[in-house]
C-alpha cells in the first residue's frame, strides 16, 4: 500500500492537480509575457520604419 503524501496533496485528496494550480507556474507565465512584450517594444523602437503609402510617412 502506498504512503500518504506529506503535504496532503491531490494524490491523497482525490482531486486532480493541474499545472496552473501552482502559483509559481502562474508567475512564470506572467513574467514570460512581460519579457516578450518588453522585447517587442524594444524591437519596435529601434528599427527604421518605412511607409508604403504617402500618408504613412
Amino acid at each position: 500500500m502506498s504512503e500518504m503524501p506529506e503535504n496532503g496533496g491531490p494524490e491523497y485528496s482525490g482531486e486532480k492537480h493541474y499545472w496552473l494550480d501552482d502559483m509559481r507556474n502562474v508567475h512564470k507565465i506572467f513574467w514570460a509575457l512581460v519579457t516578450v512584450c518588453a522585447g517587442l517594444l524594444l524591437a519596435d523602437l529601434f528599427y527604421e520604419k518605412h511607409g508604403v503609402y504617402e500618408f504613412e510617412n
